[in-house]
């Protein structure tokens, strides 16, 4: 975890005596890694997380050709259709994560939305139907 360290010889400026707490801009408080663990670990996840996202994009083409898609079946089914599903079950989905955060332990929170979120993006090697795919990348 990520933790602010505020130098002890800094003083406030332009406070009056007796006023309590400080404004973020009336100190300097770098940022310090104290665990490279959790940081690689973090950072990792990060990479899986975005590492699919444009996995499809280059690939259209020949994924139309093993589905049996026209040029126009491509462009609606595989750059449209997966993409609008994709987004409209994620807008809620974040919702719900986000109010989640407050209530749930946030590293329970980080690992099961990865599990849940990188889960289908491996099950995609094993897709044989565009449905199958459909509902594997909303999922993702």
């Amino acid at each position: 975890t990520f933790h602010l360290r505020i130098p002890g010889e800094h003083k406030p400026m332009g406070r009056k005596k007796g006023t309590k707490g400080r404004r973020a801009s009336e100190y300097f408080a770098p940022m310090e890694c104290l665990d490279w663990n959790a940081f690689g670990l973090l950072a990792a996840a990060v990479f899986v997380i975005f590492a699919d996202q444009n996995l499809m994009a280059p690939n259209l083409t020949m994924i139309a050709h093993d589905f049996g898609f026209s040029d126009r079946e491509r462009d609606s089914k595989l750059g449209g259709q997966i993409s609008v599903a994709f987004f409209l079950l994620g807008l809620p989905a974040c919702l719900i994560i986000g109010a989640l955060t407050d209530v749930v332990q946030r590293k329970r929170l980080l690992v099961c939305t990865i599990l849940l979120g990188q889960g289908p993006c491996l099950l995609t090697l094993f897709v044989t139907q565009y449905w199958e795919l459909f509902v594997l990348r909303t999922l993702t």
